[in-house]
């Protein structure tokens, strides 16, 4: 038996499988809070960490807890070095923070339910002043999805930087979108090999030559660097702000795309702090924001529960039918699979949930792999190991077990005394009837 259930979560579909919206962000709704995704509840609920002046390195150790029920695998950890924000925490907004530095951790955690992991960090930091600056721990899916996080402040010491200069983004132009202002990380829809242009802006405390680098990557830099534009150098002077203005074009694959822009030196280096920047190429996709195990099964004819989170394309604009097919597998191969066809995606999440009877016990890593496709085209495809140990795998089963045998003995109980207390009605009303 393979039963598979699915949920759709803000479901906002356009009546057309393609149609293109005046609106810069497509058809998208107003946001519903009664109706609104839950990641994994992953969070960090303590750090500690130590900066060294002379190699300019923070180590230390944070843990990350797992307050789910399920099995959370593929997690790995984002550093991100900002300015520290003045004021009381409600005034403060994160668009006023500056971003000097951001490294990604693969680390590729997996969290059994309610389970707390020591996990090591050792950061270099780029070259800053000397100063208070605000360290962010954040637990990610290896695919950038963010989850829970933790702000250390740290003390740099010992830097010979005299000065970072302040980077800026500004707002996008897009020829279609000429009467809109479209900020930097706001997403807007492009059509493939379509070219516009990115704005920021640049003060300096002295005059410097710096030349313009635009990272590109597909979501997030978790991903990897697809492409990388560089522009012409510009010499900026003491004390005024000079304005940039970097060319993009559009890849051709249809996907959610994130630009990070930085000013490099002379000497090769990064002179600047961090301007971040979204958009949405057009088109038919697919992703897989989680996989979860929210059963786990050990032994031939045990139950495995896995859940599933996807969507479709993110501009808000385009419909497809597509394939799912959710496999469960260890080290020996596939132990059961399923496929629903003909699904509807579009950019609301869709959540779903695979019963899998085990063929025969687990041997090794457990793993889950989805793929979303349709005869046309392969949209995703992906394999999510569980790393856990032998005995976790073990245990994990064994709950599922008491807590299946509890549920059929309170079953049992229920009908038990549901009958004994219908036999006592219809006796009290023979009785009375006699």
């Amino acid at each position: 038996m393979k039963l598979f259930t699915l949920v759709a979560i803000g479901l906002l579909l356009p009546s057309l499988a393609y149609a293109q919206s005046t609106s810069p962000f497509g058809n998208r709704g107003e946001i519903d809070l009664n109706n609104t995704y839950h990641p994994p509840r992953v969070f960090i609920p303590k750090a500690e960490v130590t900066f060294d002046a002379k190699t300019q390195t923070v180590t230390g150790v944070f843990n990350a807890f797992n307050s789910e029920k399920s099995t959370v695998a593929d997690l790995g950890y984002r550093v991100e070095l900002m300015s520290l924000p003045e004021g009381t925490e409600e005034a403060i907004q994160e668009s006023s923070v500056i971003l000097y530095d951001v490294q990604v951790f693969p680390e590729n955690i997996t969290l059994a339910p309610q389970e707390t992991k020591a996990v090591p960090v050792t950061y270099k930091l780029p070259g800053l002043p000397n100063g208070a600056y605000r360290m962010r721990l954040m637990m990610t899916s290896l695919r950038g999805r963010d989850l829970g996080w933790y702000d250390a402040t740290i003390t740099v010491t010992g830097s010979a930087v005299a000065d970072v200069i302040e980077l800026g983004p500004g707002p996008f132009d897009i020829p279609e979108y000429q009467d809109t202002v479209l900020e930097p990380l706001s997403g807007p829809n492009v059509s493939a090999g379509s070219s516009f242009e990115i704005q920021a802006e640049a003060t300096s405390e002295q005059g410097i030559t710096v030349t313009p680098v635009l990272d590109i990557y597909e979501f997030d830099q978790a991903r990897g660097r697809l492409n990388q534009v560089i522009g012409r150098p510009q010499t900026l002077r003491a004390g005024q702000p000079t304005r940039f203005k970097m060319p993009v074009v559009a890849a051709d694959q249809p996907e959610v795309y994130f630009g990070v822009l930085w000013l490099r030196g002379s000497s090769g280096r990064q002179v600047s702090s961090l301007a971040t920047y979204r958009w949405v190429v057009r088109g038919a996709d697919a992703d897989v924001l989680w996989t979860r195990i929210d059963r786990m099964g050990s032994k031939a004819n045990d139950k495995a529960i896995v859940a599933v989170d996807f969507v479709g394309a993110a501009d808000a604009e385009t419909t497809f039918d597509a394939d799912v097919v959710v496999s469960l597998g260890d080290d020996h191969g596939v132990l059961a699979s399923h496929t629903e066809q003909g699904l509807k995606l579009a950019d609301s999440i869709r959540q779903g949930t695979f019963i899998f009877p085990l063929p025969r016990d687990i041997v090794g890593t457990p793993r889950v792999s989805v793929r979303i496709a349709s005869p046309e085209k392969e949209y995703f495809a992906r394999e999510v190991r569980y790393n856990l140990a032998p005995q976790q795998i073990d245990e994990l089963a064994s709950d599922a077990r008491v807590a299946e045998g509890r549920l059929k003995i309170g079953l049992v109980l229920i009908i038990v005394g549901a009958a004994a207390f219908g036999y006592s009605l219809w006796r009290s009303r023979k009785k009375r009837r006699s």
